[in-house]
């Protein structure tokens, strides 16, 4: 089905859904990145 079918109604709320889901993407990739960082901090202090 293309975009044009949908009323602009519609294209707006499908445009914000999907900025919602690179948002929240990009939240999950920073929590990640920094849950590993937390864990290689809490090895070092261990380790040294």
């Amino acid at each position: 089905m293309p975009y044009s079918d949908f009323s602009p109604e519609q294209q707006a709320a499908m445009d914000r859904s999907l900025q919602a889901e690179a948002t929240a993407f990009l939240y999950m990739l920073v929590s990640i990145a920094a849950l590993l960082l937390s864990v290689a901090l809490f090895a070092w202090a261990i380790w040294a």
